[in-house]
């Protein structure tokens, strides 16, 4: 379709100005065309005054559906703009109403001009050329200025839906957050297409999407592709998220123990169902007691994969002759797993327990004294603890004032309780003697034997002491002299002696006399007695 027509006052020709629209893609080419034959003066046939062309393809795709003439104006064989000025050499083209001269280059556009001699005028031909690819920049309004007259068209390059922007291929950890990114350049409208394993995740009119995640899990591992698109045409990129996280067990698999001893217990451990696509680099068990104890509750083996399949772990420390439940973990290189279920093994081999608790001797009397005894405490109790085994002996008789030794052995004093149960109680202990050092042992027993042993010290109290071996002499009509020995049994701490005498005469109640001697003289001598006179004397 043509715009209105003029002659032309200078030349005597016709000029019009005409719409031409040729649309080119990046994927198409069309034929070149047949060139139409040159011609003289201003033709207005099949021109159209826009051309459109994708940006970065070749200006071979110009299909020739028109062509702009300036005086006389073609298509030459490179598919250019041929313009003709017949008044000037130089070419009057205009980009945007900017001149553009003789061999201008900018904007990536050429210009060639070249005239022959037709008298009484020159015949010149004006040349345009764009370059071997569209940019945005050829993007504007041309003119070609023939005198008072000119030929406008304006070129369009676009810009097809193209990615510039998109997350790579990554690893993310699970529980964290992440955002992906799919950023596109193109002209008009754009839209935004994420996708995960073929499902549309994100939609959006936009050039920009961002797709937040907030808490990432296992099902955000998966093959990603952008998808832009306009109506010039569309790119399509790809990336892979993978999601790392600790190992998991479904629940099936068990620990199966090869050998438990007293103190250490061996397994086997299999592969978990999902290494949490990280390859698993040690595995750990925990065996924890079936019962409270006092003990360290938690005991742990680990071990590190040497080939697939099961794997052999050993655990240290155990508690003799306890019960554990144990269950194990596989680690990889972001965490532990979920414990898998527990198993519980037999109990461990029992062992010599240590000593039992024994409290110090309650003595009651120079005789009798009670001592409170309980089980070891747990944390060195290896074993149920069946029974106790007691043992009392005297250890110093506290000559020359507890027990004689002299007359039977000492050792002979030697005591053995045999105590059934394991609860522990109180031990009676009686028929001591007097103001006697004691040792008494309590061993707790289990299936090993009896264990350590625990060791008190005790001694009863004081009691009256026996009597000691008393002799007299006759010194003089009025004095008698009195001697003694240590009594076999002084019962305690000899303090001092006491004697009393009184004369003997009958039918008379004598006076009583008491004198007090030190406890380092053994001897004492009456020297105001009743001549011819009997004397009654203790000590």
């Amino acid at each position: 379709m043509c715009g209105s027509s003029t002659m032309s006052p200078v030349h005597g020709t016709l000029l019009a100005l005409c719409l031409l629209t040729v649309v080119a893609s990046q994927t198409t080419t069309t034929p070149k065309p047949t060139l139409p034959p040159s011609s003289t003066g201003l033709s207005t046939t099949n021109q159209r005054l826009s051309y459109v062309f994708t940006e970065n393809t070749t200006n071979t795709t110009f299909d020739g559906s028109g062509n702009v003439q300036c005086s006389t104006i073609t298509l030459n064989s490179n598919y250019a703009i041929v313009g003709i000025n017949t008044s000037n050499p130089a070419s009057f083209w205009h980009l945007d109403n900017a001149s553009l001269s003789n061999g201008d280059n900018s904007d990536g556009v050429n210009i060639q001009t070249s005239c022959v001699p037709l008298p009484p005028r020159s015949l010149c031909d004006s040349i345009l050329t764009w370059p071997a690819r569209f940019s945005v920049g050829l993007t504007g309004g041309y003119k070609c200025q023939v005198g008072p007259d000119s030929k406008s068209f304006s070129l369009r390059v676009v810009v097809v839906a193209r990615i510039v922007t998109l997350t790579p291929t990554r690893n993310l950890i699970a529980n964290t957050s992440a955002t992906l990114q799919c950023t596109a350049v193109g002209d008009d409208n754009v839209t935004i297409s994420l996708r995960r394993n073929g499902a549309e995740i994100a939609y959006a009119m936009t050039r920009n999407l961002l797709f937040p995640i907030a808490m990432v899990s296992r099902m955000d591992t998966g093959h990603y592709e952008c998808f832009v698109s306009n109506e010039f045409g569309n790119d399509a990129r790809n990336f892979t998220i993978t999601v790392q996280e600790p190992p998991s067990f479904d629940g099936t698999e068990l620990l199966q123990s090869i050998n438990i001893t007293d103190t250490t217990a061996a397994y086997d451990v299999g592969a978990p169902a999902f290494d949490g696509n990280v390859p698993v680099t040690a595995y750990r068990v925990t065996c924890v007691p079936t019962v409270a104890y006092n003990f360290a509750t938690t005991q742990n083996g680990t071990a590190s994969p040497t080939a697939p399949g099961t794997v052999g772990v050993n655990v240290t420390g155990l508690h003799p002759g306890a019960q554990y439940k144990c269950r194990y973990q596989a680690i990889n290189g972001i965490g532990p797993s979920n414990p898998s279920p527990s198993v519980q093994h037999e109990r461990t081999d029992d062992s010599e327990s240590g000593p039992p608790v024994v409290s110090d001797a309650a003595v009651v009397s120079s005789t009798w004294a009670t001592v409170q005894y309980q089980p070891p405490p747990a944390d060195i109790q290896f074993g149920d603890t069946s029974s106790f085994v007691v043992m009392y002996n005297v250890t110093n008789c506290n000559a020359p004032y507890g027990c004689p030794c002299t007359g039977y052995t000492c050792s002979l004093m030697n005591n053995t309780l045999a105590v059934e149960g394991g609860q522990g109680g109180v031990l009676n202990l009686t028929g001591l003697r007097h103001f006697t050092d004691y040792n008494l042992t309590v061993q707790a027993v289990n299936r090993a034997g009896a264990g350590q042993l625990a060791s008190i010290s005790f001694r009863t109290q004081e009691d009256v002491a026996g009597p000691p071996l008393v002799s007299t002499s006759t010194l003089s009509r009025f004095a008698i002299g009195i001697t003694w020995q240590q009594p076999l049994e002084p019962n305690g701490i000899i303090r001092q002696f006491q004697v009393t005498y009184r004369p003997v005469v009958k039918g008379v109640d004598s006076k009583i006399t008491v004198r007090n001697v030190s406890v380092d003289s053994l001897y004492f001598n009456v020297t105001d007695g009743i001549e011819d006179t009997m004397y009654n004397i203790t000590v």
